[in-house]
């Protein structure tokens, strides 16, 4: 059985010391294949390489790096062989000491759709109270390289917006947790299997001690409680939601 972690930071400089223990522990329990995404464009180190293990890389700037990261280029994304555009999109929340105006959010997002349209390269979308926005601006620019809502937490019909827009759906370890409310778990099994990928965010969930065994438990809880929704078996859901990440990032 594969599985590919589809959003894990192994670059950040944080987990350095740790980060071959970790991908000894991930691969022991078949997760093989990892894909990075950028936050500051200058953050991300491709590399990084381990035996057994496949490394695919994204750039782009997150909504609450904007005030100190250079601006993603053209010329950026031709010089590297990424897989995608991301982690971008928008953060609207409200307790978020210095994060950017909605319009600069805005702007910097639009301008990175248009490269990611250039290029044919799929997004990976940061979004938190913003599935409006950024589905009217990917809809405006007439995006259709499609692409992966990160951490997507979000109702029902929202869901079906962004699959009809081509996107897919990260779902990590909150789904595992026993407060997650039914409705949240009626609408992942609402939205069928295909439109779902596996993420951890690593290390963004995970206290340091923990974090070399937690990821591969992690993503493999995650897993199992995505086939217990679905009602199939484990090997079968991690078949087809590996499908789902090639067809997205690899064809």
């Amino acid at each position: 059985m594969r599985i590919t972690d589809t959003h894990i930071h192994l670059n950040f400089a944080g987990i350095d010391e740790i980060r071959q223990n970790l991908l000894e522990s991930c691969i022991r329990r078949g997760i093989s294949s990892f894909i990075i995404p950028d936050v500051a464009v200058n953050n991300i180190n491709q590399n990084i390489s381990y035996p057994g293990c496949r490394f695919f890389f994204a750039a782009g700037v997150h909504p609450l790096y904007i005030a100190n990261a250079p601006k993603l280029t053209m010329e950026t994304v031709e010089r590297c062989n990424y897989s995608a555009i991301g982690e971008i999109g928008m953060d609207l929340r409200k307790n978020i000491p210095h994060l950017p105006a909605p319009n600069l959010q805005m702007e910097v997002f639009t301008e990175q759709l248009d490269i990611a349209a250039e290029m044919s390269l799929p997004l990976i979308i940061h979004c938190v109270r913003a599935h409006e926005q950024l589905l009217r601006l990917i809809k405006n620019n007439g995006f259709s390289c499609g692409g992966v809502v990160h951490g997507f937490t979000g109702s029902l019909e929202t869901a079906r917006q962004w699959i009809k827009s081509g996107f897919k759906l990260g779902i990590g370890p909150f789904i595992v947790n026993p407060r997650m409310t039914d409705r949240q778990r009626r609408m992942l099994g609402s939205v069928g299997i295909e439109n779902i990928l596996l993420e951890t965010d690593a290390p963004n969930n995970y206290i340091d001690q923990n974090f070399a065994i937690g990821v591969p438990v992690s993503l493999h809880n995650t897993l199992e409680t995505v086939a217990s929704i679905y009602g199939i078996d484990v090997e079968k859901a991690a078949d087809i939601i590996e499908s789902n990440v090639h067809s997205l990032f690899f064809t």
